[in-house]
């Protein structure tokens, strides 16, 4: 059997000759490695934004605007409150009132912005949309805790006792401090929610209800749950339209 030992090079212009073509390779190599990592890396920022896009989209972003829609009237009821126990209004007509103030208590999420972040895909984000995400996202953890104390702030509401006479001094002040900081916590939800919503717009997210079906068939999950959520509370049904109204103009 016979053997072919490599042939070496004559001349410096053959060796340079091969050395650019093992060169070639490895730059055709490195470069086809380097498009694939792109392609990759394009493809795991797609999926975050979506996984980010369905969280606010379907979840957050019913919230935030069931907040803003929501604000006039637990004013308005909170008025109503003070106005009964300032005025001298009986026990049961301000237990009545008392018991009717029902704010929707929400879990605020970020869990996908949350993974995008630990796996640093949305660094691949250009810095604008980058910002406008996390702008998004920095309000949950102050939403979350800002609906705790509103939570705790309606039970010292409605401690006031529901039988007995006229209320003493005690208690009337005990009810309008604790009308107080539910307004201060009102207050401060809608500082979060409102720039929230500006940010979910200029991602161009969409909050929506198909105005033939607004609740079963067209609508995400988290639409029709907080618009639903709204007409169960007699002390929301005036704000329901303006719900509807502002998910029908989310872009």
């Amino acid at each position: 059997m016979e053997i072919h030992r490599p042939r070496p090079a004559h001349g410096w212009r053959e060796l340079l000759r091969e050395i650019g073509i093992i060169v070639l390779g490895v730059l055709i190599a490195l470069g086809a490695e380097q498009v694939v990592r792109d392609l990759h890396m394009r493809a795991q920022v797609r999926h975050a934004e979506a996984q980010m896009r369905e969280e606010i989209s379907n979840d957050d972003g019913p919230q935030v605007l069931q907040r803003i829609a929501l604000a006039p009237c637990i004013e308005q009821h909170l008025t109503v409150i003070r106005t009964l126990a300032e005025q001298g209004g009986s026990r049961p007509t301000l237990v009545q009132a008392i018991a009717a103030y029902d704010p929707p208590s929400h879990t605020w999420d970020s869990i996908a912005f949350q993974a995008a972040s630990m796996s640093a895909v949305v660094l691949q984000l250009p810095p604008e949309r980058l910002w406008r995400w996390a702008y998004v996202y920095t309000a949950m953890p102050l939403l979350d805790r800002a609906d705790e104390r509103e939570f705790l702030d309606v039970a010292k509401l409605r401690a006031l006792g529901q039988t007995g006479g006229a209320l003493s001094d005690v208690e009337r002040q005990g009810v309008l401090a604790a009308v107080e900081l539910l307004r201060r916590d009102n207050a401060e939800i809608v500082a979060h929610v409102t720039p929230a919503a500006a940010a979910i717009r200029e991602l161009g997210i969409r909050v929506v209800m198909h105005p033939k079906d607004p609740v079963h068939l067209y609508a995400p999950a988290g639409a029709a749950r907080v618009v639903e959520q709204l007409k169960r509370l007699p002390m929301a049904a005036a704000c329901v339209p303006a719900l509807e109204h502002a998910m029908a103009d989310t872009p």
